[in-house]
């Protein structure tokens, strides 16, 4: 019986790829004066430092350069970013029997400005200051099983990456449904359960928005 939700954040509450790419390049050039190319599709489900490491830079410019890009994605993302159904869907899962959750390989300061967008309640959330090991090791999801108090087979995830779908795999896992955008082109899914269109296509998040449609 499924009795939680965990969603990932980038890219399934907001549609941020494109915002982070435009705020590490803007952080870029704060250190170095050559061009040097990012694309917003090959950052999904990477930490930042990870994206920012296959770029060449030396271990001080990353950390430079990382502080600097989440300062200008924070300063860059709107309400406006945020996915459709998002919102409504997490307030009427407030008054449903369903417990949820976030799990992210963003800093805790990113997840809570894009959560902030959506959802002003209390928060499950497990973000990369609070893990030793990011996507895709299991930690995070494991961390985040152990704070709703459910096992593995008691949830469904939402990814919008293969590096994630794997973290939550290796979690012992199997709900797992992948939620495409715009940038999803280079993601597989291969691991995941369905690949949705919209989050009505899960049955149980369908049947919890025509339910609560009064809130």
């Amino acid at each position: 019986m499924i009795k939680g939700i965990i969603f990932d954040i980038d890219g399934v509450i907001v549609d941020s790829e494109p915002v982070h790419e435009e705020a590490l390049k803007r952080a870029i050039r704060t250190e170095s004066a050559n061009t040097v190319s990012v694309n917003a599709s090959e950052l999904i489900g990477l930490t930042l430092e990870d994206t920012v490491k296959q770029l060449g830079f030396t271990s001080e410019q990353i950390t430079r350069i990382s502080k600097k890009a989440e300062e200008i994605y924070v300063s860059l993302i709107q309400p406006g970013h945020v996915r459709h159904q998002i919102k409504p869907l997490l307030q009427r899962l407030e008054h449903s029997d369903l417990t949820f959750g976030f799990v992210s390989s963003a800093s805790k300061q990113v997840c809570l400005k894009n959560i902030s967008f959506a959802y002003k309640g209390k928060l499950n959330l497990v973000s990369a200051d609070n893990v030793s090991y990011s996507k895709p090791n299991p930690e995070p999801y494991l961390k985040m099983l152990s704070i709703m108090g459910l096992k593995a087979k008691e949830v469904i995830v939402i990814e919008d990456s293969d590096i994630g779908i794997s973290s939550a795999v290796k979690a012992n896992i199997t709900e797992i449904y992948a939620w495409p955008h715009a940038l999803s082109g280079s993601q597989k899914y291969a691991n995941a359960k369905a690949i949705i269109s919209n989050l009505s296509d899960i049955h149980i998040i369908g049947k919890t928005l025509k339910e609560f449609s009064h809130v």
